[in-house]
């Protein structure tokens, strides 16, 4: 084979592979379902004119924040608990749990207001719900280091 042949070869083949990149995904139309990975709760600080919302005080330390939790969509079996620093597993901390404050079904238009305070290394609070496809998946709620905001991030916990 020369290799005239091969640098043919290899551009067709590069343009093969790099061909789909440049094409303009399809869109979604507007009324389509939202997707099935689409996270359904958030958390920030509270604000003034509060929703109708339920309201759990899990510290009432001096350094507390008030912390919205919301939903878009319902979901079953919300819980928020205090995680509590077990081990390590890995290079992840693993938590226990202890229940605090359950919603049988979290409803889009209620939010829930916590009061509580933030952990310093790891979170010292956290929630559970189930998803979609019926599991129960562990989160932690903690503070940016960057700007203050309110984060979720996926915690390894043993429930209950």
């Amino acid at each position: 084979m020369t290799a005239r042949f091969w640098k043919i070869a290899l551009t067709l083949t590069l343009l093969l592979l790099l061909l789909p990149a440049c094409r303009k995904p399809a869109q979604e139309p507007e009324s389509a379902a939202p997707a099935e990975d689409v996270f359904p709760i958030r958390a920030d600080y509270a604000g003034d004119n509060l929703p109708d919302h339920f309201t759990f005080v899990a510290d009432e330390g001096e350094y507390a924040a008030e912390v919205l939790f919301t939903t878009e969509v319902p979901v079953e079996h919300f819980t928020f608990f205090e995680l509590v620093f077990d081990e390590m597993d890995g290079d992840d901390p693993f938590f226990s749990t202890h229940e605090l404050y359950e919603i049988p079904i979290f409803e889009p238009g209620k939010p829930l207001l916590v009061r509580m305070t933030f952990g310093e290394v790891f979170p010292a609070y956290g929630f559970t719900f189930k998803n979609a496809e019926g599991y129960f998946k562990t989160y932690g709620v903690s503070q940016s280091g960057m700007d203050g905001s309110v984060v979720i991030s996926p915690v390894k916990a043993a429930l209950g």
